[in-house]
């Protein structure tokens, strides 16, 4: 798991003022809609990652309105799309839902060269397997800092 968290492609600024207490959305776009999910894979796209989040803390809601916003891009290099890059459709509705929110990033698990295309920020966990998803995850975990505590009867 380190080893595939090292590999994520992303900068850390792209989630600068992200917080584990905000509302956060995690929204599954797939531009493989005739690929099958790969072995070990538990429900739809974005859940893995909703998941992972979930468990660390983080208020995960499937809720428009959410301050946060997550879109799990599936987006395989495979020879038969006929194009270089996800379809400009599902860049479109990536989009769309990272800007719907204050605080939008998009988990690209495709290539890194489309990183730019997508039009909003984005890492790359560079394919759909499971290992990738929980990494990227493990990713958003050590690049957002948890809110602190407060003490009992603290104002601030």
């Amino acid at each position: 798991m380190t080893f595939a968290r090292d590999t994520i492609v992303g900068d850390p600024g792209a989630v600068s003022g992200w917080s584990p207490g905000a509302t956060t959305r995690v929204v599954g776009v797939s531009d493989d809609p005739d690929v099958g999910p790969p072995a070990g894979r538990a429900g739809a796209l974005g859940t893995i990652v909703s998941d992972e989040l979930r468990a660390a803390g983080w208020r995960v809601r499937d809720a428009s309105d959410a301050e946060q916003c997550i879109v799990v891009l599936a987006a395989t290099p495979r020879g038969w799309k006929g194009r270089g890059a996800p379809s400009a459709g599902v860049l479109r509705e990536a989009r769309a839902a990272v800007q719907a929110a204050a605080r939008g990033l998009v988990v690209l698990l495709g290539h890194a060269r489309w990183l730019p295309a997508l039009g909003a920020p984005g890492i790359c966990a560079w394919s759909t397997e499971t290992v990738m998803e929980r990494a990227a995850a493990a990713w958003l975990r050590a690049a957002v800092p948890a809110a602190p505590i407060r003490p009992a009867g603290s104002s601030r």
